[in-house]
């Protein structure tokens, strides 16, 4: 079949994908404004310039100073032009480097997800890919496991619902170009496991959990499919028609754009410090673009102008449609997934987009299709999460607003209240290697609180924030325009907690599994380890008028509490090294000391069966034997919880 007959049929299929939605026929996954929802008011016209202009040095003034930011920059378009497009601050501080939005790189982070994502629909509508076909199909230089026997397909990928698990360490972010590796091989050796079944019901957002390496391995099929590096691929069909000439996957950037790159910046504690390059070349389809804010300001009029720049198409208006429709519905009345974009309701209305985090650069992207309006803006230094989100709030409350119905939790709330309240854990976690751990400092808590019939979520998003149930089960937020849904089991029990940010769901989570009672648990049990060792020291002379059995018992009651001791002082340490334990591989140490809980298993079995004789003989003193076995107690209620945290063994991914 020649390539126009195969854009023909790709066109012709996506033409049937979208006749269920326009024909209304299906609308399970439909929005539906909550109660409460915000009044959207008439907008403020946009083309006035320099009231724009005006507006944006404000905000982007006042968001560098009050978060300590290095430099931004920002574009704004709207039918199809280019309204503003400005920088902010410095690309590098040490050389006085100013930011220019038309020249400096930023790092968008995963704000790349979406070129990729076009790059696949660009296949899908050539005939190429099949949204539902088993991505295995596409793979020559991997498999994806048949750990259940429905398949991985594009959509699950765009959906973020193929069911992996998360894991980042080693191979996410680097700090040194020669950690990179070709992207077939390193998707290869980092595989993530399948967890939990893809998705087959995408009203249900209770299985979604986010996945960088899902959108790599995505882009690895459009490497394969199309016979180009990936590199090649969207240079040739994507940067080169929409003039993009100052962006690039490539790591490192060719030196044509290396020295235009914006360095990243941390305040040090005696000012602000430029801090080492970043390369995600190991995931590159998913987060390594570096661009320039005008750049990206042509990628949104493409999208926006229903797949065409200044005459130049990169998808046909039909697959932009399809791209841009709801395609995943965790609950009717909350944000859900597009396909590669992420749905997000702000002041009555809908936005489309995607946001973008490295180490040190923040970026966001914001699409108004009925508006046809989308909005970039990015940071080059950490706190630009927290700015990202009050400008695009800003610029929506200026040029969009709405207004803010008060609200108060709906008759029945106290009945169910207690239903919500407990401990959840977000999905996008590592389930099979020691990464485990880290999720364990990311519960999130919620409480009824009486005094104004509300719920407080903390750890949400990383907020703690106060919502009021509008509809049974569905939460808004009390002073904004959030809304949260707990979704019940078969049972009729609460299992989930769905967010502002579909991909992210939590599960309910059991007492017995919540990372403040573990961290407890071994926090008392390391002192009682380092107890038992003082112990030992001290009471050495004393032993010689107990029974050989005893005295060997205890002897290996205190080589077990000092191993027991040794290895968690271990886990401290590597939990203390912040940034470098999330990114990095368990150092060598730390490989050599997960030897240590698995040398105490057989001195704690000895020890219990010489504690079951000293108890029938009487041996030593009852105070004695209580410590003793209390001690014992401890090392096997160590050993449960680093069994549950993956760290009982050599599992390190």
């Amino acid at each position: 079949m020649k390539l126009p007959d195969l854009r023909l049929a790709g066109i012709c299929c996506l033409l049937l994908l979208l006749l269920p939605m326009s024909g209304g026929a299906d609308d399970s996954l439909a929005y539906r404004s909550p109660p409460a929802a915000p009044q959207p008011l008439e907008p403020v016209p946009l083309e006035d310039r320099e009231a724009l202009a005006a507006f944006m040095d404000g905000a982007m003034g006042a968001q560098l100073r009050s978060h300590d930011i290095a430099g931004g920059a920002v574009a704004v378009v709207k039918d199809g032009e280019i309204l503003l497009a400005r920088g902010y601050g410095h690309a590098d501080l040490e050389e006085g480097v100013a930011v220019d939005a038309a020249r400096t790189l930023f790092r968008p982070g995963s704000v790349s997800k979406l070129i990729t994502w076009t790059a696949v629909m660009q296949l899908v509508e050539q005939g190429r890919l099949d949204l539902d076909a088993d991505v295995n199909r596409y793979l020559t230089t991997l498999q994806l496991p048949d750990t259940f026997p429905e398949p991985v397909t594009l959509r699950h990928l765009m959906t973020h619902s193929a069911g992996f698990e998360d894991n980042w360490a080693g191979f996410l972010i680097r700090r040194d170009e020669t950690e990179l590796q070709p992207l077939a091989q390193a998707l290869a050796d980092y595989m993530p496991a399948r967890v939990r079944a893809p998705a087959s019901n995408f009203a249900d957002g209770s299985g979604v959990a986010y996945s960088n390496w899902g959108t790599a391995l995505a882009g690895l099929i459009v490497a394969e499919v199309s016979g180009q590096s990936f590199d090649d691929y969207v240079e040739q069909h994507i940067f080169a028609p929409l003039d993009m000439a100052h962006s690039s996957f490539r790591e490192p950037l060719p030196e044509s754009l290396r020295a235009q790159l914006a360095l990243g910046h941390r305040d040090g504690g005696g000012g602000m410090e430029v801090q080492p390059e970043e390369f995600l070349g190991n995931v590159a389809p998913a987060g390594s673009l570096s661009s320039t804010a005008v750049d990206m300001a042509k990628f949104m009029i493409a999208h926006l102008q229903g797949g065409v720049y200044r005459g130049q198409r990169v998808l046909q208006p039909e697959t932009v449609a399809l791209m841009h429709t709801r395609a995943l519905s965790p609950d009717p009345h909350l944000n859900g997934i597009a396909l590669g974009f992420y749905e997000t309701w702000i002041n009555g209305r809908r936005t489309i987009g995607h946001g973008g985090s490295t180490l040190d650069f923040k970026s966001e992207l914001m699409l108004l299709p009925e508006a046809g309006v989308g909005l970039f803006v990015t940071f080059n230094s950490p706190p630009g999460g927290r700015a990202n989100a009050a400008l695009k709030h800003a610029f929506m409350d200026r040029y969009f607003p709405a207004d803010l119905p008060q609200v108060t939790s709906i008759e029945g709330f106290e009945g169910r209240a207690g239903d919500y309240a407990g401990s959840y854990r977000g999905l996008r976690r590592s389930y099979t290697t020691t990464e485990k751990l880290y999720s364990a400092f990311g519960d999130i808590k919620v409480r009824v609180m009486p005094e104004d019939r509300s719920l407080l979520v903390a750890g949400l998003m990383g907020d703690s924030k106060r919502w009021l149930e509008v509809s049974p089960g569905v939460f808004r937020e009390r002073y904004g325009d959030e809304m949260i849904a707990f979704q019940r089991d078969d049972r009729g029990e609460v299992a989930a907690l769905l967010g502002p940010f579909a991909p992210m769901p939590a599960e309910r989570i059991a007492f017995w599994e919540t990372g403040g009672l573990h961290m407890t648990l071994l926090g008392v049990c390391l002192l009682l380890f380092l107890s038992m060792l003082v112990s030992g020291w001290r009471g050495r002379r004393g032993l010689s008028q107990l029974p050989a059995r005893y005295q060997l018992g205890r002897r290996l009651l205190i080589v077990a509490s000092g191993l027991g001791a040794l290895f968690l002082l271990a886990v401290v340490v590597l939990v203390a090294r912040g940034e470098s334990a999330m990114i990095d591989t368990p150092p060598g140490w730390f490989r050599v000391a997960l030897w240590l809980p698995l040398l105490c298993l057989p001195l704690v079995l000895a020890v219990l069966w010489v504690l079951a004789q000293a108890w029938r003989q009487g041996w030593g003193s009852v105070s004695g034997r209580l410590y003793h076995t209390l001690v014992t107690a401890a090392l096997v209620l160590c050993l449960w919880s680093l069994h549950y945290w993956n760290l009982l063994g050599f599992r390190l991914g």
